[in-house]
Formats: C-alpha cells, sequence, structure tokens
C-alpha cells in the first residue's frame, strides 16, 4: 500500500538556522496567530481537561464564538471585531443576549 502525503514548510520555520527571508513578510501575521492562541491558552488552562473530544470541540467553538462576537478587542476600539445584532437591531454584547 503506498501513502501519499504532502509536505508544505511553515514559512518562518527553517532547521539548522538557516536564513528564511519571507519571515519579513509573515512575521505580522505569526504575532497575530500567536497572541490568539496565547489568549486561547490561558482561558484553556482553567479546565483543566475534557471529558470526551465532542466536549473539547464545543469549548473551541464557543470560545470562536466569544473571541469573535464578544471579547472587545483594542485594535478595534474597545469593540468585537464582528458585531451582530438580534431581532430589533440592538447590538448583542454578551451571552445571555446571543443565547436567546
Amino acid at each position: 500500500m503506498l501513502l501519499k502525503y504532502f509536505h508544505h514548510q511553515i514559512k518562518g520555520l527553517f532547521p539548522y538556522g538557516i536564513v528564511d527571508y519571507s519571515n519579513k513578510v509573515y512575521r505580522p501575521y505569526k504575532n497575530i496567530v500567536k497572541r490568539f492562541f496565547g489568549t486561547y491558552k490561558s482561558h484553556y488552562k482553567r479546565h483543566k481537561s475534557f471529558s470526551s473530544f465532542e466536549g473539547a470541540i464545543s469549548h473551541a467553538i464557543l470560545y470562536q464564538l466569544y473571541f469573535n462576537y464578544l471579547k472587545p478587542h483594542d485594535s478595534f476600539g474597545g469593540k468585537p471585531p464582528l458585531q451582530i445584532t438580534d431581532s430589533t437591531g440592538r447590538i448583542i454584547e454578551n451571552w445571555a443576549q446571543l443565547i436567546r
């Protein structure tokens, strides 16, 4: 049985000190991703572990909703990146409004 796989080098991660000139181009994006994962990791640490894979997936989806729709971001003037409204046109600002 022959297995095929595709290997893609992650930009900026070269072994043995090889200079990666694309690093300058992708640095801002790497910082954003590292900051997001750092925020998620600090949020996740309180839970220690999950009893099932489905529980972990549910947590990740709920955190994504929180991060994109409820969490204020400095870069957006203290507002969430994506604002959603309820049926009356008011901006949803907390979990209770989001669940309704």
